[in-house]
């Protein structure tokens, strides 16, 4: 946190300008005081930012916060709409989308979307696309002093090519100055700036052909508001036209620059995608399971690669340790424990540690597993640049004590669970059913496509896993992995296995250690898991 006091009083504008001087970051969030964001606000915007680099600015949905109500349980949040960006209406008009209607009240796309510019209350622009379009060098025009200045700067984005996008995800809520969306409500220096700065950037970005257009729903909106004008207060026509006719030459020439700002301002494609810091992120979710001997493997194989390895250890509340003194121990460089005060499910704490990850490969990783081999990252890394196309690699899993472990599958049917957890397991019809299954009948040595594979150990690319959302977060236990694949096989991605790659994993079947299909269901609390993550799978699935 950096801190600027002035000694003089500065605008909205030209406050924004000089604080844009003190630091270099490639984005830049406009945060006013009146604000009250939610907790993944930044994290949606500027994960939309990185993933649209042709997009120079990016809002949330804005709602009214009800200062007065704060202390409240629901800290004062509505559903009444601030802004949902920007819009141009026919008229020319440029105004908040939505502004003062109730978000239950009508329907709407549940995704983002491009929009005509962002409120001036939470923008988030991105510097190579809102410097190199001011003649000034600035964030904003700084003889605006405040109001329209958001609006200007949308004019000028979307002159050098870059679109504005309201990002569905990000909420936030915003302290309105005045209650109530009227003229009345306003004092006369505000009504003038907004007069004033509405001709300016009428005179400076609207082109003789866009005139010729909208000319008669220009004329009659611009009439009307100048007669509303002069017959509340004539004073704002006098001063605004004044001011206007005082500053005619810069506002000329400004017209003149703008009019080859195509040409002065790179295309937004060329800007690079920002390159991720790691190479790989090994993600491992515990609960009372992580031990030494991960953390030995995993340290090694850090060691040994030439990659740049992220380890991300996502704990659900464990009791027998404190995990971030363990990892401290084995993993005290690139290493982050995010600690957790309840036990989430294995999805929804791989998508927590995925947001964490600045990886360009995730490989997710079970605690009860040990890597003797400590190129397996170089090994995977490989194999799936050699594979361009691919969604999902599994490697292959010994048991400790040698034996194979049979984590690719094909997709299940419906009764798999009836087969493994009832007396039909023993029958003919379902020792055929778990060969099929388990692919038993498949030469575990060679690479081939698999429907499936168990999410214990799963490498694949963070876009990849960006693109389809992740783990279903509804699955708590089970079944999450298969849901996993199927989705990225929808994508054209195909799953492989890949037996060159190699790790020990213990598996501990935790749904099946009671006998018995009821009394395991009874007791078991897993079981129950694996029963409801079954019913979700097949609802989702038909």
């Amino acid at each position: 946190i950096s801190y600027e006091r002035s000694e003089e009083t500065r605008n909205f504008a030209i406050g924004h300008n000089v604080l844009l001087t003190k630091h270099n970051a490639e984005l830049i969030q406009v945060l006013n005081d009146d604000a009250f964001l939610e907790p993944t606000y930044l994290e949606e915007v500027v994960r939309y930012m990185e993933a649209h680099p042709e997009c120079g600015a990016a809002s949330g949905r804005i709602f009214r916060w009800d200062f007065d109500r704060r202390d409240e349980s629901d800290q004062g949040k509505t559903l009444v709409i601030d802004a949902f960006g920007l819009e141009q209406l026919p008229s020319g008009k440029v105004q908040e989308r939505f502004r003062g209607r109730s978000a239950d009240a009508f329907q709407m796309k549940h995704q983002d979307e491009e929009v005509f510019g962002v409120s001036g209350c939470l923008p988030l622009y991105r510097r190579a696309a809102v410097v190199p379009t001011s003649p000034d060098k600035t964030l904003f025009d700084p003889s605006f002093i405040s109001y329209k200045e958001d609006v200007e700067v949308a004019y000028r984005l979307k002159k050098a090519g870059y679109s504005s996008a309201l990002v569905w995800n990000a909420v936030a809520y915003h302290r309105r100055s005045f209650t109530v969306n009227t003229h009345a409500k306003q004092s006369a220096a505000v009504q003038l700036q907004s007069y004033r700065n509405h001709l300016w950037i009428l005179f400076m970005h609207w082109r003789s052909h866009a005139l010729a257009r909208r000319l008669v729903p220009l004329v009659l909106f611009e009439g009307a508001k100048m007669g509303y004008w002069l017959l509340h207060r004539p004073s704002i026509v006098f001063r605004a036209w004044g001011e206007t006719w005082k500053e005619r030459g810069t506002l000329r020439r400004k017209r003149e620059w703008y009019r080859g700002l195509t040409e002065r301002v790179p295309a937004p494609t060329t800007f690079p995608a920002p390159q991720p810091k790691y190479d790989v992120a090994v993600i491992t979710v515990t609960h009372n399971d992580l031990n030494e001997a991960y953390l030995s493997s995993l340290r090694a194989a850090m060691a040994a690669t030439s990659l740049r390895v992220q380890a991300i250890i996502v704990d659900n509340d464990s009791t027998a340790f404190r995990a971030n003194e363990v990892v401290e121990r084995f993993l005290s460089k690139d290493a982050t424990v995010i600690l957790r005060n309840a036990d989430f499910g294995f999805g929804h704490s791989c998508n927590r540690g995925a947001k964490e990850a600045e990886a360009e490969y995730l490989f997710f990783l079970n605690p009860d597993s040990v890597l003797p081999d400590p190129f397996i990252f170089d090994t995977l890394y490989r194999l799936m640049r050699r594979r361009p196309g691919t969604g999902i690699l599994a490697p292959k899993v010994l048991y400790f004590d040698g034996r194979l472990q049979e984590t690719p599958r094909r997709f299940p049917k419906w009764y798999m669970p009836f087969v493994q957890r009832t007396a039909l397991k023993d029958s003919s019809f379902g020792k055929r059913y778990a060969s099929a299954f388990t692919m038993e009948d498949y030469n575990h040595d060679r690479v081939r496509m698999i429907d499936w594979a168990q999410g214990s150990a799963l490498f694949m690319s963070k876009a990849v896993f960006d693109e389809i959302g992740g783990f279903d977060q509804r699955f708590w236990m089970y079944f999450e992995d298969i849901d996993l694949c199927r989705r990225v096989w929808d994508t054209g991605r195909p799953v492989y296995y890949v037996p060159e790659a190699q790790l020990q994993h213990a598996y501990g079947k935790a749904s099946a250690k009671e006998k018995g299909f009821v009394k395991n269901i009874i007791t078991n609390s897993m079981a129950r898991a694996h029963i409801v993550s079954w019913i979700k799978y097949l609802w989702k699935w038909r």
